[in-house]
């Protein structure tokens, strides 16, 4: 099965959203699932070609893309 197609990014102000998002994983009663492939720090920038480069080798990194 390949890795999920949705990418989800959230602020530190939205970490209840993650949180119930475990919840939901862990649930065996709710058919879902995701890969966890936060980021290490912060990506302090603007650019939106620089942010999309830092999300796409930390996905890599954690399936072995890249």
């Amino acid at each position: 099965m390949g890795i999920p197609r949705t990418f989800v990014g959230f602020s530190s102000t939205d970490i209840h959203y993650y949180r119930l998002m475990l919840a939901w994983r862990e649930n065996e009663h709710i058919d879902f699932n995701f890969t966890n492939c936060q980021l290490a720090k912060e990506i302090n920038s603007e650019n939106e070609a620089y942010i999309k480069q830092k999300c796409r080798e930390r996905i890599g990194l954690e399936h072995n893309l890249i």
